[in-house]
């Protein structure tokens, strides 16, 4: 009995004349592949009877009638009806805006060159910026038109009687001041606890990352006006305002002024809040702004906090021994997070752009190690930190 060997040689060009065969076959049946349309484009699925199917992960099965579809055939028809060829509709993919919250502008100017802030938000995939034009103030009601400022008025403008009086309140029970031209001026109230959500008044408890002490009073300007408590536990003591400056040294009270008027009367002054937001007006003839900030009200509001993780397969190790570090933000948030120790890191991420956890080994761990996920919320910048501490067998250290 003889038997008939195949020499290797005779085998491998063999193989490769196949395979060339079939890619030949693919790149003409593909080659017009995609055909692009607003949202996506339709792509080509081919099944070769031998099983090997060749598209995007969509093409999923042959649906009934594809057997040898004319755009299957060309040169080689002779694989009908055995192979099959259809076509499936691929969406783009969603894009989304990895700026929301971050400030933006300013807007176009008014008509005296007035502008604003914002922030960006997403809208279907699109950033787009909050900021428009603020409205005119008129600074000389009594003038025929619009007056930009003050120093253009042709009636001199003259107070009240009254000016100085108390009137009105905030949400937070705090007085305005009656204004030169009768007007009340409201301060905006103080959110002493911005990282909460809601207003939280001077005197509130705070909830999230802020002294208990937050809002309540602390020392004084060289006019008696108290401080307060922030957020962190320092004291901000407000600067004092000059209602005299034409007379020497500090005046607290217009009813102490030997001049009549302040000489920078009819400047224009610009009063902002928090975020960014101004309003422009004109100095009076107390020296004070005729227009207070824009309410804070008008900002955005703080991005929910996060709930930071970071973990470690093992706290106790022996000296020269590796760690896997593992951490989760807990968040889709646009918060600017960055996890580091010895030998991870510094890893920068943004949850909402690249996912809001991950892993990675240390470096041989050598004496007491640690490890932080730290996250910074974007519009007001609060800080949220979470550290995993590991120690070495034998030297378990003090924390």
């Amino acid at each position: 009995m003889k038997f008939i060997g195949i020499q290797p040689k005779v085998f491998i060009v063999g193989v490769a004349t196949a395979l060339a065969f079939v890619i030949m076959y693919a790149g003409y049946v593909l080659g017009p592949v995609a055909q692009a349309q607003a949202g996506g484009s339709w792509q080509s699925c081919i099944l070769f009877w031998f099983g090997l199917q060749i598209g995007p992960p969509e093409c999923g099965g042959p649906p009934p009638g594809s057997e040898c579809y004319p755009g299957c055939t060309g040169p080689l028809g002779g694989f009908c009806p055995t192979d099959y060829c259809w076509s499936v509709w691929v969406p783009d993919p969603v894009v989304s805006c990895a700026t929301v919250g971050a400030p933006c502008g300013p807007s176009a100017a008014n008509a005296c060159g007035d502008t604003a802030m914002g922030v960006y938000i997403d809208n279907a995939g699109t950033c787009e910026c909050t900021a428009t034009t603020p409205s005119v103030v008129d600074q000389c009601p009594s003038d025929a038109g619009t007056q930009c400022s003050v120093s253009d008025c042709t009636v001199p403008p003259s107070c009240v009687p009254n000016e100085g009086d108390a009137c009105g309140s905030n949400a937070c029970g705090d007085s305005g001041t009656v204004l030169c031209d009768g007007t009340c001026s409201i301060p905006s109230p103080t959110d002493v606890c911005p990282a909460d959500s809601g207003l939280q008044c001077p005197g509130s408890t705070c909830s999230v990352g802020c002294d208990p002490a937050t809002g309540t009073s602390c020392g004084a300007n060289a006019c008696g006006e108290p401080g307060a408590i922030q957020c962190d536990g320092s004291c901000a003591i407000p600067s004092t305002t000059d209602v005299c400056p034409a007379d020497s040294g500090l005046q607290c009270d217009v009813s102490d002024c030997s001049v009549s008027c302040a000489p920078t009367e009819g400047d224009v002054c610009t009063r902002t809040n928090s975020c960014g937001d101004s309003n422009t007006g004109a100095i009076l003839c107390s020296g004070a702004c005729s227009v207070s900030a824009p309410p804070e009200a008008s900002c955005p509001s703080p991005l929910p906090p996060p709930s930071l993780s970071i973990t470690a397969d093992r706290v106790q190790v022996r000296r020269g021994e590796i760690v896997r570090i593992s951490w989760d933000a807990n968040t889709s948030e646009a918060y600017n997070c960055v996890v580091y120790g010895p030998g991870v890191g510094p890893i920068n991420f943004i949850p909402s752009v690249g996912g809001d956890s991950g892993a990675e080994d240390s470096d041989p761990i050598s004496a007491k190690s640690v490890f932080t996920l730290e996250c910074v919320e974007p519009v007001y910048g609060t800080v949220y930190t979470d550290s995993i501490i590991i120690e070495t067998t034998g030297t378990i250290e003090e924390r």
